[in-house]
């Protein structure tokens, strides 16, 4: 999913934020520092933001882009090929404790080929921040942007469209037993609670893909309509849209989650910020 370089939270309206977001966004800036990633995508838009298309530039920047993509991609594979080894031999969820410690000390000790990534890397490395700090309720999700006709009698969804918008971060509660959700994106640069989140993502994300989305939604029940030999008649229905969050990895019981917050702790004690609470 390409985004407008320009677009940067022009569409976000700012204000007060609670101590939990002050603090989760303290966190994602750190662990940015510690582990910086250079993103293609970053160099795409930029490039794009300021050249047309007939420009040299653009030709230079899409080699640019490419060669970073490439990159990234062989990174990827040498990474997983690493910490996948090592696991080999035991079951995803034996595995699962220390896969993530794994994962950050190949970065650490491959600082040449380990500094290129895009969301996928740097929500890792929000998941990775938020438990050694203690914020062990965290978990990687992935956005998608859901369109359903609703029924205004019974207002229930009558016919949905559902597209995975190829974006990752990461949300948590910050330690407050559920009662906020609070969303940590490095790779668009900030942490936030859920409704604020949606307002960058809306700003970010929505364009032809969303409004596809939308438009193939209407089309598919209008044809479920005829089908049945029912006549469609738009007062009796309504769009409704959004942005929503799915699970993507890493959504382990609360003792792994523990002992590799433990584990990050010892070994990358750079990412803490603060005390950490006791639990």
């Amino acid at each position: 999913m390409k985004i407008g370089f320009n677009s940067s939270f022009s569409n976000v309206k700012f204000g007060a934020k609670s101590k939990e977001v002050r603090l989760a966004d303290d966190i994602q800036r750190k662990a940015k520092l510690v582990f910086p990633f250079f993103s293609s995508t970053y160099v795409d838009e930029f490039y794009n933001s300021v050249n047309d298309e007939k420009d040299s530039y653009s030709t230079r920047a899409e080699d640019l882009r490419r060669n970073i993509m490439f990159k990234i991609g062989k990174t990827r594979d040498t990474r997983s090929d690493f910490v996948d080894e090592r696991f080999i031999r035991k079951s995803y969820d034996d595995a699962a404790d220390d896969f993530i410690v794994s994962y950050f000390k190949w970065n650490k000790s491959n600082p040449k080929i380990s500094r290129l990534g895009n969301c996928g890397e740097n929500s890792k490395l929000a998941l990775a921040a938020l438990l050694a700090n203690g914020y062990y309720n965290s978990s990687i999700v992935s956005l998608c942007y859901k369109a359903s006709m609703m029924d205004k009698k019974t207002e229930r969804p009558v016919a949905s469209k559902e597209i995975d918008i190829d974006h990752a971060f990461v949300v948590t509660d910050m330690n407050t037993e559920g009662k906020k959700t609070i969303v940590v994106d490095p790779w668009l640069g900030f942490a936030d609670d859920k409704k604020r989140a949606l307002d960058i993502f809306n700003g970010y994300f929505k364009g032809e893909e969303t409004k596809e989305a939308e438009k193939n939604c209407v089309e598919v029940f209008k044809r479920k309509m005829d089908l049945n030999g029912v006549k469609y008649n738009p007062k009796d229905y309504y769009l409704k849209t959004g942005f929503v969050f799915r699970p993507k990895s890493f959504h382990k019981g609360d003792e792994i989650k523990h002992i590799t917050g433990r584990q990050l702790r010892e070994e990358f004690p750079e990412l803490i910020v603060g005390e950490i609470e006791k639990q």
